[in-house]
C-alpha cells in the first residue's frame, strides 16, 4: 500500500553497563494467558454496548499489494455490533500486544477504531464484507497500523484527518472527484465509555467519522478549520456518527 509510511522510529537500546553482560529480555509468548484475557475484556465491552455478532470479520490480505501485516499480534479482524437500530463496525486486534517482542506494559497500538452507522442495523455479516463501510474502516486501520499507531497524534491534535481512495461508493456526496474519502478520527463519542483497562495497558476506543468532500477541503486548511468542523459536528447532534442522510455543515 504505497501511501502507508512508517513515521515512528524504534526505541533506543539501553546502554550497556561496563563489566556486565547484556541480559536478554523475555519476549511475549503467543500462549500468554493475558492475551486471551484482554480479548475477553474487549468482547465484554462491546457486548455491553449492544449485540455483538459472534463471528469476527477477516478481510482479504494480499502481501504483494498491501505489504506485510503490521498489526501487533498479526491478527487483523473486525467486529459488528447492533445498537439502537444502527450498527457499529469496529477493529479487533490493533490493541493486541506485540507477540514475539520484548515484554512491556503496552497494549499494541493502544487503540481500537470504530464506525457508528445509524440505520444500518439490518446489515448482515455477508453484506458487510462487500460494503463501503468495511472497506473504509479497513483502509483507515491499515494506515494507522502502518504509521505505528495514532495516539500520539490524537494527544497533540485532538482529532486527525485521513484521506484514502475508496472503491466502493457510499454516494456521490461522500467521495471527491478523484474517488477519495476523508475521515475525521477522534471526535468525542457521547454515550460510550472510550478507555478500557486491559492486561497490557489502557486502550482507547476511537470513532472514525466520514466527511463530505467540501467539509474535508475546508478542514484540511489548518488546525483551526479542523477544530471548527469538529465543533460543528458535535453541535449538529450527529457527533461522531457517520450518517449519510445528514446535511453538509460547510
Amino acid at each position: 500500500m504505497s501511501w502507508i509510511r512508517r513515521i515512528l522510529g524504534g526505541q533506543p537500546e539501553a546502554s550497556a553497563v561496563p563489566g556486565q553482560e547484556p541480559r536478554e529480555r523475555p519476549v511475549l509468548s503467543p500462549d500468554d494467558p493475558r492475551i486471551g484475557a484482554g480479548r475477553v475484556a474487549l468482547d465484554r465491552f462491546w457486548q455491553g454496548i449492544g449485540t455483538a455478532a459472534p463471528e469476527l470479520l477477516e478481510p482479504d490480505h494480499d502481501p504483494e499489494l498491501t505489504g506485510p501485516l503490521s498489526w501487533p499480534g498479526r491478527r487483523e479482524t473486525y467486529r459488528a455490533v447492533s445498537r439502537d437500530g444502527g450498527l457499529i463496525l469496529a477493529t479487533d486486534g490493533l490493541s493486541d500486544p506485540f507477540i514475539g517482542k520484548s515484554v512491556a506494559e503496552e497494549s499494541g497500538f493502544g487503540v481500537e477504531l470504530f464506525l457508528d452507522l445509524p440505520g444500518a442495523g439490518d446489515l448482515s455479516l455477508a453484506d458487510l464484507r462487500h460494503h463501503w463501510a468495511f472497506e473504509l474502516l479497513t483502509l483507515v486501520a491499515r494506515n494507522v497500523a502502518g504509521f505505528g499507531g495514532i495516539t500520539d497524534r490524537l494527544d497533540r491534535q485532538g482529532t486527525v484527518l485521513m484521506a484514502m481512495p475508496l472503491e466502493r461508493d457510499p454516494g456521490s456526496a461522500w467521495r471527491d472527484s478523484g474517488g477519495y474519502a476523508t475521515v475525521l478520527i477522534g471526535l468525542p463519542a457521547r454515550g460510550l465509555g472510550l478507555t478500557l483497562s486491559l492486561p497490557f495497558g489502557p486502550v482507547r476506543i476511537v470513532p472514525v467519522t466520514l466527511l463530505r468532500p467540501e467539509e474535508a477541503t475546508v478542514a484540511l486548511r489548518g488546525d483551526e478549520q479542523r477544530r471548527d468542523l469538529a465543533a460543528r459536528l458535535l453541535a449538529s447532534g450527529n457527533g461522531h456518527r457517520t450518517d449519510l442522510a445528514r446535511p453538509a455543515l460547510i
